[in-house]
């Protein structure tokens, strides 16, 4: 197993600093750079400063993948961006987005599905032409009303049907949706990438040691060996953060 950071902007140059193996970055702010910076932003990968794999916030809220669905501005979206990424080397595209998949009010659940389908074969044809992977995201229901589960995940996965349109599983959400860790073991061979973080969504500390001790250990029972990233609030000072890495690396045998 490999364990990251989700951090954005400069702060991303601090993963390495903190022992991070790679950096989790934010996809779509990256739509929002300008030329310098995101030149300044690919120097930092290419002399190792930041060191890239994956990515979140893969779909601004604006492009709508359920409800009023433009196919056509979402091919663009996903051609513009999926290109962006693999200049700065990111292979794992882990797709939440649960403002931009949020069904509206009163529109037809089987239909919201059926587009959600359409979108991930475009993710996936595009992906594929840069040796990216999706990672499908199942986010708790107080944030999005569709795609909440591992299991709905799966079922996502198994409908689109593409060799790199495969899921994720997050502690945080899978805990506050009340979802076993044994749907993991059901699932490994779709298993793609993996997000932690405490009960509130905070960094793992002394108290959560039993906590991660389980879910790593699920990790290791399937033999899971992909990214575990820390999506979560961070010290300010960044003090800690080395260590709570260096713990999930006992739990994975990897110290």
């Amino acid at each position: 197993m490999r364990f990251g950071l989700c951090l954005s902007g400069e702060d991303a140059l601090k993963g390495s600093e903190c022992g991070a193996d790679y950096t989790e970055i934010n996809a779509a702010k990256l739509l929002g750079m300008g030329g310098d910076e995101f030149s300044r932003y690919k120097e930092y990968v290419k002399t190792g400063r930041i060191i890239t794999y994956s990515c979140n916030g893969l779909v601004a809220p604006e492009v709508r993948l359920t409800g009023d669905v433009d196919y056509k501005r979402v091919r663009e979206y996903s051609e513009k961006l999926f290109y962006l990424l693999a200049e700065l080397g990111v292979t794992m595209l882990v797709f939440g987005s649960g403002a931009a998949k949020r069904v509206p009010d009163g529109f037809p659940m089987e239909k919201a599905w059926e587009q959600l389908f359409e979108v991930g074969v475009i993710f996936s044809e595009t992906a594929s032409g840069y040796g990216q992977t999706i990672a499908v995201e199942a986010l708790r229901r107080k944030e999005v009303n569709i795609v909440n589960t591992v299991e709905e995940a799966a079922y996502y996965a198994e409908t689109v049907n593409r060799a790199n349109f495969r899921i994720l599983a997050d502690f945080y959400h899978m805990d506050q949706n009340n979802e076993s860790l044994s749907v993991l073991e059901k699932y490994a061979d779709r298993l793609a990438h993996v997000h932690i973080a405490n009960r509130e969504r905070k960094m793992t500390g002394d108290a959560d040691r039993e906590y991660v001790r389980e879910r790593i250990g699920v990790l290791n029972k399937i033999g899971y060996n992909g990214g575990v990233s820390f999506e979560g609030e961070l010290t300010k000072d960044f003090s800690g953060v080395k260590e709570m890495l260096d713990f999930y690396r006992v739990c994975a045998d990897r110290l």
